[in-house]
């Protein structure tokens, strides 16, 4: 009954309800013994509260003893088993524990296979997540046949131009430009936007990030006339969802593209920009740095020192407050 009624909590998002009746099955699950399999249900349940509730100590205790017991009663392999070990992973990898991360992702994707074969659709996030890891402890040339696995799969049960193909393409995207392979990195981002273009999908605010990344890919590889319009269209869209505190950046990258253009006009005009939406986000502080110290280094590589000083002086006062 309390597990009935915890459910329907969590799913009408009443989680304080929710907690406190798992916690009660809790209770009466442990009447049937530290070891009971039941117990373990009841656990992975009062474990997503916390993670959703974002009670991070509180989900991976809960998961971990969850876990223990369906190990020590050899129970066999199980979707909550699968995902209870996916989010431990997500939680030491919050933690920075990269490492034992790793071994939770290796675990939910062994338990998978297990489930459903060496090739199912239910792969592809416990491949992804996995890749990512290693990504994070930059085994880059670890990572990739992982995301190569998650892209066969994807591209064999999804049409060409689903979104999923188009999501396991970014994500395959972003570990080539964290190698700086931008030559590999160009293809699979424009696959990826172009999808996403065919679902009218171009302008979702989570399709921005993919733009800024290509448009940075676009200006390693000096391909300064293809980066801009991609980085002005990634403006357009967060000026449009009214999005000024993540401005600033890609304004400044779109200045830093004007100069590799040698447009200076409009180069100083997209780092004036970049500094009136920090003015609106509070000024200076360490997220100015990238925006100033740019716009002040052009300006004196114009030779326009005395213009070029009083950024520098807000450069200097940032980096004293650091220091205190």
């Amino acid at each position: 009954m309390y597990m009935e009624t915890g459910n329907a909590a969590y799913a009408k998002s009443r989680y304080p309800i929710a907690e406190t009746t798992f916690l009660a099955a809790r209770t009466e699950a442990e009447g049937f013994g530290s070891s009971d399999v039941r117990l373990a249900s009841t656990l992975f349940q009062l474990a997503l509260v916390y993670y959703t509730e974002k009670k991070d100590e509180q989900a991976e205790a809960n998961y971990r003893r969850a876990v223990e017991i369906w190990d020590k009663a050899k129970a066999p392999p199980s979707i909550e088993r699968a995902n209870a070990l996916s989010y431990l992973g997500i939680l030491r990898a919050r933690q920075g524990g990269q490492q034992d991360a790793q071994g939770f992702y290796k675990q939910a994707l062994d338990m998978r296979e297990k489930l459903h074969g060496p090739a199912d659709p239910e792969l592809i996030i416990p491949l992804t997540n996995l890749a990512a890891n290693l990504r994070d402890q930059k085994k880059y040339d670890d990572a990739e046949p992982f995301y190569k696995r998650a892209q066969d799969i994807a591209e064999k049960y999804f049409d060409p131009d689903d979104v999923k193909v188009a999501e396991v393409l970014s994500k395959e995207a972003d570990n080539f430009l964290a190698e700086e392979k931008y030559s590999e990195a160009k293809p699979p981002y424009e696959r990826a936007l172009a999808i996403m273009e065919k679902n009218r999908r171009s302008e979702d605010l989570d399709v921005v990030g993919w733009m800024e990344r290509l448009a940075v890919t676009l200006f390693e590889l000096k391909k300064f006339n293809q980066a801009r319009p991609i980085a002005e269209r990634a403006i357009a869209i967060l000026e449009k969802n009214n999005e000024p505190g993540r401005l600033a950046a890609p304004l400044t990258f779109l200045g830093r593209t004007c100069e590799g253009l040698r447009n200076y006009d409009d180069a100083e005009r997209a780092y004036k920009r970049a500094l009136a939406a920090l003015d609106t986000m509070g000024g200076d502080n360490n997220a100015a740095l990238y925006t100033l110290e740019n716009y002040s280094r052009m300006l004196r590589d114009l030779k326009r020192e005395p213009e070029a000083r009083p950024y520098e002086a807000r450069i200097e006062k940032i980096r004293g407050s650091q220091k205190q």
